[in-house]
């Protein structure tokens, strides 16, 4: 995106100010530099760089946020329900990974795995984990049964729901990426500790938010070793899984 002149530079930052945290940038070229805040995730950002020239160009991790706000439009405007859609399980070796989501409107809350042969060769390697993310959350959202037109998604920041953003666009979802906090966050946690203990047999879940995550991951690597058949059902296409050298 590009801006003619320092004049449009300044009521375009004026725009964005409400909704961003202003950095100070480092790079001299930078003009201005801004990260997202409440109700914005802190990984949305806009950088604003000028050459010697005098010439603007805008930069920013999310297009189609940028253009609303530039357009003045409210995240829920026209839209009746909200749904959140979070993950859980992507940094424990043990199992697969829960996609979920949070009706606000009725409370319910749904959530299905990412089996954890996703995180196995060969699907590790050709990332269609993305796939089957997208594909859940589409199925969730199929059956809340929302119109696409009434409905705002806050999906989580996490690299896995990368292809579902744009996927749940074309589908008619206004969608904001955002961090996702309770009830969902902790709602989902409760389902990976169940899922963990019922389907595979770890009882040594660990909550990332309270437990020391290293101590929590060492713990269940000893776990998965303690018997070779239980790598059936771990994300052995980790690196830390490949033999050394």
């Amino acid at each position: 995106m590009l801006i003619p002149d320092e004049a449009e530079a300044q009521r375009l930052i004026e725009t964005l100010l409400p909704w961003l945290e202003v950095d100070d940038p480092t790079d001299p070229w930078i003009y201005f530099k801004g990260r997202g805040k409440e109700p914005l995730s802190p990984k949305f950002n806009v950088v604003i760089y000028k050459n010697g020239k005098g010439l603007f160009k805008v930069v920013t991790t999310d297009e189609v946020t940028l253009e609303r706000l530039v357009a003045g439009k409210d995240w829920s405007e026209g839209r009746r329900y909200r749904v959140d859609i979070d993950d859980a399980g992507i940094g424990c070796p043990v199992g697969g990974v829960l996609i979920g989501a949070y009706d606000h409107a009725s409370g319910r809350f749904l959530y299905n795995e990412i089996p954890p042969s996703e995180f196995q060769t060969p699907n590790f390697e050709t990332r269609r984990y993305l796939e089957v993310a997208r594909d859940l959350a589409l199925e969730i959202l199929v059956e809340l049964a929302y119109p696409p037109s009434q409905t705002v998604i806050f999906l989580c920041t996490g690299y896995i729901h990368s292809i579902t953003k744009e996927s749940l666009r074309n589908a008619g979802y206004e969608v904001q990426v955002t961090e996702i906090g309770p009830p969902l966050q902790d709602l989902l946690e409760m389902a990976l500790k169940d899922v963990l203990k019922e389907e595979y047999g770890f009882g040594g879940f660990y909550d990332p938010k309270v437990d020391d995550p290293r101590r929590g991951f060492q713990r269940s690597m000893a776990w998965l070793r303690r018997k070779p058949d239980r790598m059936a059902i771990a994300k052995t296409g980790w690196k830390i899984f490949s033999p050394p050298g």
